[in-house]
């Protein structure tokens, strides 16, 4: 992402600093997101720990959009899985 983003996941706090104009409308994030990268991980095409790193990015990153009917529950999937690596290690 060049000198867009700046993140750091290799210790013991994830840091993301943005360094980009917020999209408007925002890019949206809808549960089958969700159920696509869990998906990928049940089949191994993704390990638990890219899992985790994909949710982080959705949460930290400003202009992805969530907002509507499902916020409360993709918002709540979203941080448990951006937790889940950290808990493995």
């Amino acid at each position: 992402m060049g000198a867009a983003l700046e993140i750091d996941f290799g210790g013991q706090h994830r840091t993301l600093t943005e360094r980009f104009a917020l999209p408007e409308p925002g890019i949206r994030i809808e549960k089958r997101h969700i159920e696509n990268a869990l998906d990928k991980r049940r089949h191994g095409e993704m390990t638990e720990r890219e899992l985790s790193d994909w949710a982080s990015m959705l949460v930290m990153i400003h202009a992805y959009d969530w907002q509507g009917e499902d916020e409360d529950e993709i918002a709540d999937w979203l941080h448990d899985l951006s937790y889940v690596a950290g808990q493995n290690e």
